[in-house]
């Protein structure tokens, strides 16, 4: 079975949600009723974790395809042995080749990296 098509998203209204179009995937855990009873507080803390938990997991969710794809061509790029890569002779960068690939997958790695750390 396959998971739910991204994109997700962190719910507009419930932040504790997290949504794809029109179902809800989870729901990360919000502060008990003991707990607001206890401390408004730590019920404030407990709700902001909640919505942080949530909104982490569709930021890596909605990075993984980008990172994988980055990985993949990073080893197709440096490893003449992987799936995909280029003959022997482009690994031999003394002559200029394979050299682009190589600076092309560094290039899409960073983006990939930066695009799923970024603060949302």
């Amino acid at each position: 079975m396959k998971h739910t098509p991204t994109p997700w998203e962190q719910g507009m209204i419930d932040p504790w949600y997290v949504t794809s179009k029109d179902r809800t995937i989870c729901i990360t855990t919000r502060a008990p009723n003991s707990v607001f009873a206890k401390s408004a507080n730590a019920a404030n803390a407990w709700d902001r974790e909640a919505k942080a938990n949530a909104a982490f997991i569709v930021q890596a969710v909605n990075s993984h395809d980008e990172l994988m794809a980055s990985l993949n061509l990073m080893m197709q790029a440096f490893d003449p042995d992987w799936p995909g890569s280029c003959h022997q002779d482009c690994f031999d960068v003394s002559d200029g080749h394979g050299y682009e690939m190589q600076e092309a997958a560094k290039d899409q790695a960073k983006a990939a990296i930066i695009n799923a750390t970024k603060e949302k």
